[in-house]
């Protein structure tokens, strides 16, 4: 969900991030389309108020450009293509890149068969999985996306990581407006909240995370120190992660989970897998019906009855559908010290920073 408005931050209009974003990345040694696919993620999660996934990454991804974690030089090749499905190899370069080529194929094949389904190995982090689940709105299509992680969840009754948090994300379009949206991790909460607690030096609530000796904390340090996650609702958010697991990391060939790199060790290729999925709708029912009958579900919710102290009930995605049209009007607010980490790295490269 976006993340509430952040009084002392400084606002920026989304060209500006996207400009300085493009201009830090090609001067870390991306090509100047890749560079701008990565910065068009950073803006689009910002945009929508998750700002774990957006400017706060900036230095991260430098790191990792800069030491080969992600191979600047690489392209995108096919390793299986059969009808309505398909399998990429990302030869561990920019995954915004090879990610995006993947759900544009997963497109391209829901067009020619009414369902296209893409792997994806050798692939990185690839922030909010919105991003590319989206991809399908403006097709009618339903979108999905998903990535298997670096070891952030124990199973069911035990205390060592061995699964991903694995975050996934399904775009639906109405015809409307607002398309609902689903962007979620297995967890409790996305280890970005975490890192993002951590940067603003904030504690986080007991329940989020474990430290690295099992035991509950609301040190956001400690649980970042070789610490886990909780899982979302407990063995039921354990068995959604096993699942995604199973999609994106068995299915296309990748690193299992508990084989990739921690997203700090900048210099080592992670070898992610994910996969991505475009349904037309069209190939089912007539488009038309199904936006009349999924805005008659929409309006039904909306105005079911509601529970003491709330306002409004929301669909998926409605919150940072909104947040972005506040932050396309009014700029992206930037927390200071995310501000100050973005322009030392900027500075660094000799790019001017954000002021």
């Amino acid at each position: 969900m976006a993340t509430a408005m952040m009084t002392e931050a400084r606002r920026f209009i989304p060209e500006r991030l996207q400009e300085f974003c493009t201009a830090v990345f090609m001067k870390a040694g991306a090509r100047p389309e890749d560079a701008a696919q990565m910065a068009r993620a950073l803006v689009f999660a910002d945009l929508r108020g998750v700002d774990t996934h957006g400017l706060i990454r900036l230095p991260m991804y430098v790191r990792t450009l800069k030491s080969g974690g992600m191979d600047v030089r690489a392209t995108v090749s096919v390793i299986r293509d059969q009808g309505p499905t398909a399998l990429l190899d990302g030869h561990n370069g920019i995954s915004y890149v090879s990610a995006g080529r993947a759900m544009e194929l997963a497109i391209a094949k829901a067009r020619e068969f009414g369902v296209g389904a893409v792997g994806l190995r050798n692939a990185g982090h690839i922030g909010a999985l919105a991003f590319f689940s989206t991809y399908a709105l403006e097709h009618r299509m339903i979108g999905f996306a998903g990535s298997n992680t670096t070891p952030l969840l124990a199973p069911t009754g035990g205390t060592v990581p061995l699964l991903g948090h694995n975050p996934w994300s399904v775009a639906v379009p109405t015809g409307g407006d607002t398309p609902v949206v689903l962007d979620m991790a297995n967890s409790t909460v996305a280890r970005g909240k975490i890192r993002l607690a951590a940067v603003k030096g904030e504690k986080i609530p007991l329940g989020w995370a474990f430290n690295k000796r099992g035991e509950p904390t609301t040190d956001p340090e400690e649980a970042m120190d070789g610490g886990f996650l909780t899982p979302m609702g407990g063995y039921k958010g354990y068995g959604i992660t096993l699942l995604i697991s199973i999609l994106c990391g068995l299915l296309t060939g990748a690193r299992l989970d508990s084989e990739i790199p921690d997203l700090e060790a900048a210099d080592r290729p992670k070898e992610m897998g994910q996969f991505f999925m475009a349904l037309k709708i069209e190939a089912f029912v007539p488009f038309e019906e199904f936006s009349r009958r999924i805005n008659e579900v929409i309006h039904a919710l909306r105005n079911s009855p509601k529970a003491a102290g709330v306002e409004r009930i929301y669909v998926p995605g409605e919150i940072e559908h909104r947040c972005a049209e506040e932050r396309r009007r009014n700029g992206i607010p930037e927390h200071p010290n995310i501000v100050k980490a973005a322009n030392e790295v900027a500075r660094e490269l000799g790019v001017p920073p954000l002021e």
